[in-house]
């Protein structure tokens, strides 16, 4: 969300920053697993595990999106061609994504 107002209001360095500790964030390994006497956590069923899996593909192919975009406004189109082509590879069919890259190959054409 502040990634999203700090680029609405041409901010490109703060939100680059944030979408960028966004996919940290996901990298980041799991907590331990309680201990098995821990009752505080109960066991995640499978159902909200596939959930949670497709929730962190989401905000991966959002943030590797964001960024593609926030490249393309600062002129950067091999970065922004970079995070287009790592979206794809959860979402092939990312319609946005893949005008982002077209607009990414065509700035890389036109600056050589």
């Amino acid at each position: 969300e502040e990634a999203n107002e700090a680029f609405n209001q041409d901010d490109f360095a703060t939100s680059l920053k944030l979408y960028t500790d966004g996919l940290d964030a996901l990298d980041q390994p799991a907590s331990p697993s309680p201990a098995p006497h821990d009752t505080s956590f109960a066991a995640i069923g499978s159902n909200q595990s596939i959930r949670l899996v497709d929730s962190m593909r989401s905000l991966r192919l959002t943030f590797h999106s964001n960024l593609a975009e926030t490249y393309l406004r600062l002129g950067m189109g091999h970065m922004a061609r970079d995070h287009c082509n790592l979206a794809l590879t959860i979402d092939e069919e990312d319609r946005a994504v893949h005008e982002r890259l077209h607009h990414a190959e065509r700035m890389i054409k036109h600056h050589r």
